[in-house]
């Protein structure tokens, strides 16, 4: 069974700067072995409800980041080839909406250096209030928990660490 292991900072203001956060991520992902081909937007005059492909969407939701437009929610996945439910299916997965940024990676990703780097990307563009990582079945879907920002019910999700103290 495979393993999640999910990087969460929740904070009341997000910094603005989006082009920089996606660019960040890409890079990020790449570092991890992966690299993002998908896309989920939430925003003013972009809401599919479905993921699309980097290669499609890419500079017309770049082009929203330039005239000044701010998303409610983006999301940047790595799916494999034949994926049948983003949600479950990604490799890797960042999301950043107003409340929280959540960086989640395979359990084998995981390690004190790739925690480090993580923390410090997401720290550029959020003003922390506390930050967790907890782990989950690759059955489950953890964004459930940074969106509750509790815990309780959801007793398979191992808690790893608070990162209050590195924030």
């Amino acid at each position: 069974m495979i393993r999640r292991i999910s990087i969460t900072v929740w904070g009341n203001k997000s910094k603005e700067d989006w082009i920089n956060w996606y660019n960040d991520i890409k890079e990020l992902s790449v570092d991890m072995g992966y690299s993002i081909s998908h896309l989920g937007i939430i925003s003013e005059t972009y809401d599919t409800g479905k993921v699309v492909t980097v290669k499609r969407k890419e500079k017309s939701i770049l082009s929203l980041f330039l005239n000044g437009e701010i998303p409610s929610s983006l999301s940047c996945y790595s799916l494999p080839d034949g994926f049948k439910i983003a949600a479950f299916d990604y490799d890797f997965l960042a999301v950043r909406n107003c409340d929280f940024i959540s960086i989640i990676l395979k359990e084998f990703d995981y390690n004190e250096i790739n925690e480090k780097r993580i923390i410090d990307v997401i720290d550029k563009y959020i003003i922390p209030q506390n930050g967790e990582v907890y782990s989950t079945d690759s059955t489950e879907v953890p964004l459930i928990y940074a969106t509750q920002k509790c815990n309780e019910g959801l007793e398979s999700y191992r808690f790893i660490k608070n990162l209050n103290e590195t924030l």
